[in-house]
Parts: C-alpha cells; structure tokens; sequence
C-alpha cells in the first residue's frame, strides 16, 4: 500500500502516531504496529513526515469503529519513495476534505470542554475538513498546546511539527508564527482525528476524544519537519516542482539540512538557550541529580501524556511499571495521579507494603459499632418466615475471608437472575476498573469458567502473588455490611 502522510501526531514518551491518504483508494489510512517510536520521523532517520509518500508493504485491514483506518504494517518493511509536491499536496487535502466533522457520525457531542465519541461508537476516526475562519492556536497557562474550537470548546493539538525535539514541549515560537500565518493564508485544511479511548476521572465509560492532528495552509504547503515555518515577514520560499515527475526527490536521510535553514535554526534557538543556560546554572544540586537520573522528570506534562497516564493506570500498571514507561520517577506519577483525585495507595496499594493487606480481620470484631458481621448475615439470610436455606448455617460459623468466599460461590451461580445482576452491578460499581474485572474472572461473573490465580496474572501482567492480595483486599471491602445486605436481599 501507498500512502502520502497528511497527520503527524505525538502521543506520550516519545511515541507518535502516523496517518495518510492511500493513493490508490484516495481513503484516509493510518498504518499501525504497536506504539510507533519518534525515530520513524525523518529526522531521525525514520521514512515518515509531512507530504513524505511511503510504501507500506503488505498491510492487513484491522479497524473497527470508529477507528476504521487501522492497517497493520511492518516498519522494518516501509519504504520511502520521496515527497509529494507541495501545491499537489495540499490539493489532494482539499480533495478529501469535508466542510464538518460530521463524517465522524452523530455520536460525536461536546464531553466537558472537548469533543468525544463513547467507545466503539462513531463511523470513522479521521477527517479532514476546510475550516472557515482563522484557526486559533496558542499555548495555554499550563504549557498545553490547544485549539479552540468553539467559546465552550478547545481540543488538544498533537501536530509534531509545533513541538520540540522531546514532542513534549510547545515550540512557541512556531506556534506563534503559525498563528500569523493562519490570518494571511486564504484557505486551511485541519486534519481531526479521535484518539484511542480512555476514561476520565469520575467518569462511567472510555470515550474517544477528538484532537487537531495536523494543520495545512495554502500559502506554505506540507511544511515539513526539516523545514519549519519561518517568520511571515520573511517567508520560505516555495520549493519548485519538478517538471516531468510528480514525486519530488527526498535528500538522502542522515544529509544535513542547508546551510540556509541552519543558519535560521541558530538564529531562532540561540536566544533561548542562552537563557536555558542562565537558568540551568540556578538550579539546586539535588534537582540536577533527579534529572540525570530521570531526565524527565520536571518537564511539563501534556495532554496526551496525562491521558496515556490514566489508562496506564486503570489497564492496572504500577507507579513504578509507568514511570519507566515515561522516563519519569515513580514519584512523580503518584503526585500526578493525586492531581486527579487519586490516591495510589487508596486506589490500589501498590509498591506501598500495606500491612492492612495481609492483616485478617476477627470474626469477632465489631464494625462502627454495628452487630457482627455473622449477626447480620443470620438475619438477612433467615428473613421474616425464619427460613434461611443450607447458606446460613456455612456463612454464619464463617469467618470474614470465609464469609466472602462462599458469597462468591452464590453470586456465580446467580448472575442470571435480573434482580441480582442490578445489584450486583451496583456493588462493584464502586471498585476501581480493574478489580472489578479480577472480581468477574475469579467467580465467573461474566459467563465464563472461573479462573486461577495465575490465569488472571497473566491476563493483567502481574503475579499471582499481587492478584491473591487484589483480592483479599476487595473481599475485604465487599464483606462490609451494607454490600452483604444488598447481594444478599437480591438473592432471597
């Protein structure tokens, strides 16, 4: 398959993720194979920018809604073929361009201050569209790149281009060039694209949020990674189309860009790292060391990186497990969950050696002064006519890990009856996502065999050790009194 890329988008440490126009289909397309790494882009050597024309190799269709575009490709097997000429380019843009975004479908609706789908709803997840008035791109006071798409609106803006070398930090002074440029230029085309899903804080579902991929203009075609926008009052000039092929040469990768654009380069970055070097030299020791030890650690966290942080962590993933994955400290995403309302070691008690975890709770103990557990369950289970069933002499001798087990066995062999599915919805809607899915694997909630220990490890990616403690500790919480009563109400 042969693809003219039109979105570059970042996504979170130093991943990127890539889409085009397929030549032959003239369908949008985005060639996927895991995570993409950041050295795929040209200027790392890689095949892929801007207006770059790229053979695929065999690919294979795997998408599904909204995310339809989905090809599975091999990088090791992509071929760059050269460059698309810029006016060709933005032509094709404007070709497959729509004027809305409605070919995304009618469950695209404003979620808070953005723009989402829920998950696997929507008819497709990359459009392009002919805006018609002038973009507005700015940097916003938490060093967040943004595009405000209506006064209630502003969507997350992951074009590469507009990013410095980390694709962590704003380039502000492309941005603001770009700015300029977008109330000179007669005629732009955005590149929109749903990004993989994810649930918010204190929210009950993942949904697909909308993001500005890419931004092209009329008046400087498919600028490029090599070539970033200069200053409107001295503009690039257009390179000049070949004239008999209509696939401009690439410079061989590892070439040096010219001397011209270095010499710009110098020019736009020696101010600001003249002050980056005032400013490095003020910094306290022990901060040196933490950055030399994790260079990542004090930069500014993105959109993208906050979002990829959230799934990180209700996929199940540990602080520790995360921060490697982001070049950051382990400290530093237990300070970011917090930001969130989420406390690492409430949520899930990981890395933090709990004893409460491993401590067994007395048959005998009270709870907020409040009859014993066996008390309650004896009076729940016998009901106004006495009766009670084999249940509740086995629950009532049980002690409270006990008690749990053997309510498991009776919720397995339930789960069809409407009235305990409704309550027992409710009860382990206050768990966090992932314990509520070890919960369902290991009693067979969800029409499946119960599982083992390890099975559900492996599913998670953690020990069967972590996941026996997972489960003490939400038995625990599901043995409380008012749950018990709920499930067990729903079961008489």
């Amino acid at each position: 398959m042969k693809m003219v890329v039109t979105d570059l988008a970042r996504m979170y440490s130093g991943h990127i993720c890539v889409a085009g126009i397929n030549l032959d289909t003239g369908h949008r397309v985005r060639p996927v194979s895991g995570l993409l790494r950041a050295r795929l882009l040209r200027t790392n050597g890689g095949p892929f920018d801007i207006r770059a024309i790229v053979d695929l190799g065999e690919t294979q269709d795997i998408g599904r809604a909204p995310e339809i575009e989905d090809v599975r490709f091999s990088p090791k097997k992509c071929i760059e073929l050269g460059d698309m000429p810029p006016e060709k380019f933005f032509e094709l843009c404007e070709a497959s361009a729509s004027g809305s975004l409605a070919p995304i479908g009618p469950d695209l609706q404003q979620f808070r201050t953005s723009l989402a789908t829920p998950e696997l709803q929507g008819d497709c997840s990359l459009v392009l569209v002919k805006w018609p008035a002038i973009p507005r791109i700015f940097v916003n006071g938490q060093g967040r790149l943004r595009f405000t798409f209506s006064d209630s609106v502003e969507l997350s803006v992951t074009d590469v281009r507009l990013y410095q070398e980390d694709l962590e930090t704003p380039n502000r002074p492309q941005v603001r060039i770009l700015q300029e440029r977008l109330k000179t230029s007669p005629d732009v085309a955005l590149a929109f694209g749903l990004g993989r899903p994810w649930k918010q804080p204190n929210d009950f579902m993942k949904r697909h949020y909308l993001q500005l991929n890419s931004i092209h203009l009329r008046n400087e075609p498919g600028w490029q990674l090599a070539s970033p926008l200069t200053a409107v009052a001295n503009p690039l000039k257009a390179p000049v189309d070949p004239p008999s092929e209509s696939i401009e040469p690439n410079p061989r990768r590892g070439d040096d860009v010219s001397a011209a654009a270095d010499e710009r380069k110098h020019d736009d970055y020696q101010g600001s790292e003249e002050v980056s070097a005032r400013a490095r030299a003020d910094v306290p020791d022990h901060i040196k060391k933490a950055r030399e030890t994790h260079p990542r650690a004090y930069e500014p966290w993105s959109d993208m990186e906050d979002e990829q942080l959230l799934e990180a962590w209700h996929s199940g993933k540990t602080a520790s497990n995360i921060a490697r994955e982001f070049g950051r400290n382990s400290g530093a995403i237990r300070s970011r969950l917090k930001k969130f309302r989420i406390d690492p070691a409430a949520e899930n008690q990981l890395e933090t050696g709990d004893a409460n975890e491993h401590e067994l709770i007395s048959p005998d103990q009270e709870l907020s002064g409040q009859p014993r557990r066996e008390e309650i369950l004896r009076q729940v289970l016998a009901g106004p006519d006495g009766g009670g069933g084999d249940a509740q002499p086995r629950l009532a001798e049980a002690g409270p890990e006990q008690m749990l087990l053997l309510l498991g066995e009776l919720l397995s062999s339930a789960v069809k009856r409407p009235k305990f599915r409704q309550a027992l919805d409710e009860v382990l809607g206050s768990l966090t996502e992932r314990r509520r899915r070890i919960i369902e694997l290991r009693f067979g909630l969800i029409g499946r065999e119960p599982m083992t220990l390890q099975e559900i490890g492996d599913i998670f990616g953690i020990t069967r050790e972590r996941v026996r403690q997972i489960l003490a500790t939400v038995l625990r919480r599901l043995s409380r009194p008012p749950h018990v009563i709920r499930l067990l109400e729903a079961l008489r």
